[in-house]
Order: C-alpha cells, then sequence, then structure tokens
C-alpha cells in the first residue's frame, strides 16, 4: 500500500508540475512575455500528462506568440496622438464616427450620473472642426438621443444627417411584450439599433430598426455605408437576457432592399468571424474595406485590430492583422479609418492620456490604407435620398 500511494503521490506531483506550465504560459500570454510563453506553452502542449480540455487554448497560445515574435522583428509604423482635452477627459472615451468631408466627429462616453440606475451611463457626443483644423470642445449630441440610460456606438451617414446608435433596455416589458428602453422607446431586448434625423437644426425622436435587425440578442456596434445601402454591426447571443458570453460575438451584414425594407442579417463568412470574439467593425467609405477588431484570429493577444477587403467575386479576403505596436498583449479596438484614408482613430488606455480610455490619431501605414474614394458630394446625395425613403417607410409600419 505504501509504495502505491509512493507512486500515486509522484505522478500528482509530476501532473501539478506540468499545469503550472499552462498557468505559466496563460500569464506570460497577458503581459506580452511571449517567449517565454512560448517556451511553457510547449513544454505543457509536449507532456503527456497534458489535459486534452486546455489543448485549444494551449495551441492559440502557441500561434499567437510565434505572430507575436515575428511582428515585433518588423513594427509598423505607429505614432499616436492624443485628440486633447476637447476630446478626452478623465472619463473613458471610445467608439469614433466621422462625417465623409472629415468635418463633424462622434463619439462614446461612460459618464457618471446619480439618475442612472448603476451611477453611470453611456453618452453621446459630438464635436466639430475648426478653423485651425482642430476639433472643438465636444458637447452632449442632443437631449432626445441622450438619456439617462445607455446610448451610444454611433455611426454617421456619410452627410451627417442620419445617425444609428446603440441603446440597451431597462428591464421593463409593456402590456404588449415590448422592452422598455427609456425615454418612450421600445425594442426586443438586450441592446438594439436605433436611428434618428437631423433637419439641419434637431435631432428626431429615435426610432427602433425593427425586428429582421434587432432581437432579444445583443445588437450594437453598427457601421453605416457610404451609399446608404449596407448596414454591418455585431451581435452577441445573450442568455438570461442581459448576460452574455464574450465568445459568441460575430459581425452580420445587412441591406435595403428595392421595397425599402431590411434583408434578414447574415453572419460575415468564417474566414472573418470565428468561435471567439469579432466587434468594432467599420465598413470604410470605399464600400470594399472592412476593419475589425478580433480575438480569434492569430494574434498580440487579447482583441488585435484587422482589415480585409470585398473581392470582386463579393467574397471577403482573409483578415491581415494591422501590425505591432498599433496591436498590443491588451485589447485594441473602435478603430476608424478616416474618409480619406490616411489617419485612423482608435480608442486606448496607455500611458500618457487623461485618464481611462482616450481617442487618439495616427498616420496609417500606406499598405492598410483603403482604396481612394469617389467625390465625397456624389456620395452623400446617394446616402441621403435612401436613407430618407428608409426613414419614411419604416415611420408608416
Amino acid at each position: 500500500p505504501r509504495s502505491t500511494q509512493g507512486v500515486s503521490s509522484a505522478a500528482s506531483d509530476v501532473y501539478k508540475r506540468q499545469v503550472e506550465y499552462y498557468y505559466l504560459s496563460s500569464m506570460q500570454m497577458a503581459i506580452g512575455k511571449y517567449k517565454d510563453c512560448l517556451k511553457n506553452a510547449l513544454k505543457y502542449k509536449q507532456s503527456p500528462l497534458a489535459d486534452k480540455r486546455y489543448m485549444d487554448k494551449i495551441n492559440r497560445m502557441i500561434q499567437n506568440c510565434e505572430f507575436a515574435i515575428n511582428a515585433m522583428k518588423s513594427p509598423v509604423n505607429f505614432d499616436p496622438v492624443n485628440l486633447g482635452s476637447s476630446i478626452n477627459t478623465e472619463l473613458p472615451e471610445y467608439f469614433p464616427s466621422v462625417t465623409a468631408d472629415d468635418s463633424t466627429f462622434l463619439f462614446t462616453r461612460r459618464v457618471n450620473d446619480i439618475s442612472a440606475p448603476m451611477g453611470r451611463q453611456e453618452d453621446i457626443f459630438v464635436s466639430k472642426k475648426t478653423s485651425g483644423n482642430q476639433w472643438g470642445n465636444s458637447q452632449l449630441i442632443s437631449d432626445v438621443i441622450n438619456s439617462k440610460y445607455n446610448e451610444g456606438a454611433p455611426t454617421f451617414s456619410t452627410d451627417g444627417q442620419y445617425i444609428i446608435f446603440v441603446g440597451c433596455e431597462i428591464g421593463e416589458k409593456d402590456n404588449n411584450g415590448f422592452y422598455q428602453y427609456g425615454d418612450g422607446r421600445k425594442g426586443y431586448g438586450s441592446c438594439d439599433l436605433f436611428y434618428s434625423q437631423n433637419d439641419g437644426q434637431n435631432w428626431s425622436k429615435p426610432v427602433n430598426l425593427g425586428p429582421k435587425i434587432n432581437s432579444r440578442h445583443w445588437e450594437t456596434q453598427p457601421s453605416f455605408s457610404s451609399d446608404g445601402k449596407t448596414l454591418y454591426f455585431v451581435r452577441g447571443l445573450t442568455y438570461n437576457r442581459q448576460r452574455r458570453s464574450p465568445n459568441n460575438q460575430d459581425i452580420y451584414v445587412t441591406t435595403i432592399l428595392e421595397d425599402g425594407s431590411w434583408s434578414k442579417p447574415t453572419k460575415l463568412p468564417s474566414n472573418i468571424n470565428t468561435s471567439y470574439r469579432e466587434e468594432s467593425v467599420q465598413i470604410h467609405p470605399d464600400g470594399k474595406t472592412l476593419y475589425f477588431a478580433s480575438n480569434g484570429h492569430p494574434g498580440m493577444g487579447g482583441l488585435d485590430i484587422f482589415m480585409t477587403r470585398k473581392q470582386e467575386n463579393n467574397t471577403w479576403s482573409d483578415p491581415i492583422n494591422l501590425g505591432y505596436p498599433l496591436n498590443t498583449f491588451v485589447d485594441e479596438n473602435s478603430i476608424l479609418i478616416s474618409p480619406k484614408g490616411d489617419l485612423a482613430y482608435f480608442s486606448s488606455n496607455r500611458e500618457g492620456g487623461y485618464g481611462s480610455l482616450d481617442l487618439y490619431s495616427f498616420n496609417i501605414d500606406e499598405k492598410f490604407k483603403p482604396f481612394p474614394i469617389q467625390s465625397v458630394s456624389y456620395t452623400h446625395l446617394r446616402a441621403h435620398e435612401t436613407l430618407r425613403y428608409l426613414v419614411c417607410r419604416l415611420l408608416l409600419e
């Protein structure tokens, strides 16, 4: 019996040492120690005692470490500039959007609000470009759009006369079974997409985009095409209302049909969406270059920013990682590429900011730029006509 117990104890000690390689490599990945992570992940994988339940994560760590080590040998051009105190505060700022003429800037800020259910909530802010080509002091976009509940992740039509944004339910249903979203808004559960129109002076009361797009799941982070006919957004599968698994999160697309209705949203293909997490989608005004964040493709760890291009046969190219040091071992997302394609905006909590997440700009590396776009005025006209027809139709439904 003693001998058996001794063998069992020795085997247990060996197993514990092997498991330590797994946890050690996980911690090293989380702080960007890629060479050490790779060494310990390989030790665990090669062990006869390795637990098969951990192999998927171990293989992903090995793949990410190898990618990161190579990426750091060939860094891309990246020199981020903080957008300054007219945009950034000690509070988190993220999810930027800009008009096609680069004159109006939208973003989300999480604000402290004693009237909000959790003591804080998200609002949409706007900034206009000054004569000195700087962003002016930001302000709340409108009391009609913002409330004491969450509104955020806005996307502009190219002419700036329409926005689509996210609102989240407040836990109540009316007698017709619709969830309440505050300020008389109704929806289908979790977070929904809403739109509002500007008549030149004021924004209209937000309207839900409807059950073709919104569901009981989490719809968020919309991006509207420059021609006003295609909408990309993120859907996260929820369970028990607001609770959701971050890994069940994909990019969807819907188009406006000839009768003015939305098509049934479809997932982007499996070379874009993974079994992990995709978010922060932007379709550039060129209509062919898509930027997004993911932790399911080979990268630096956490969420990295990628790009893909629509091909002549309407398929999407395999995503390209935008490289180091834009992408790091922490999460990167909320990227926005300017209409001209030379400047990018993103959100980061890097050192030297005003506190928490700040918005930054940087000159984008040549190989990641979108295609040149046609004249802004023509794009504006097409988008405006399409959206005006859609709005009239939805208001009549």
